[in-house]
């Protein structure tokens, strides 16, 4: 169990390696997770930390799920998507406001039409999705606009599977 207050930063300090471990692995990539800049991540909760990473696999030693890269960017990204999805996927309709359903469903409008889901997901920063709700209960109006981010500086680092980790400054790899 780890406290509720305590930071990514404190909870490694007694350990040697602490500065190694957070400046080289865990504080990249709590910024590039959560578009965090460095006093961000060094104030990050730890037990938000521990729970991502036991979430995607990275607490167990056998059995954890490779990281793959989609050549080609977001696009590529969307089409794998599309292809593995057993649905319907909306593409060039920009959401304009959701509104919830009774029975935990979803009603999205686009600029053109209105439709009910029995779920819906929004994947935008905090900011975006309070101004979307329809709605926004006093928590989400409260908590969601306070979630900061800063402009996304990263640029992207060429990687084959030839390419020596050594070679690429900062670079993260989750194995």
């Amino acid at each position: 169990c780890v406290p509720a207050r305590l930071t990514l930063v404190c909870l490694l300090a007694p350990h040697c390696s602490s500065s190694v471990v957070y400046e080289d692995h865990l504080g990249p990539l709590v910024r590039a997770v959560w578009s965090a800049d460095a006093s961000a991540a060094a104030a990050f909760p730890a037990r938000f930390m521990a729970r991502f990473l036991a979430n995607h696999g990275f607490l167990q030693v056998a059995g954890r799920s490779p990281w793959f890269t989609i050549a080609g960017g977001a696009h590529a990204y969307v089409r794998a998507m599309q292809a593995a999805f057993r649905g319907h996927v909306r593409l060039g309709a920009p959401v304009v406001a959701v509104t919830r359903l009774p029975g935990g469903k979803g009603q999205v409008a686009t600029g053109t039409d209105v439709a009910a889901y029995d779920h819906v997901g929004m994947a935008c920063h905090a900011d975006m999705a309070v101004a979307l709700v329809k709605g926004p209960t006093a928590t989400e109006r409260a908590l969601l606009p306070q979630v900061r981010y800063p402009p996304n500086r990263a640029r992207p680092v060429p990687y084959t599977p030839t390419t020596r980790h050594e070679t690429l400054p900062h670079f993260f790899s989750p194995l």
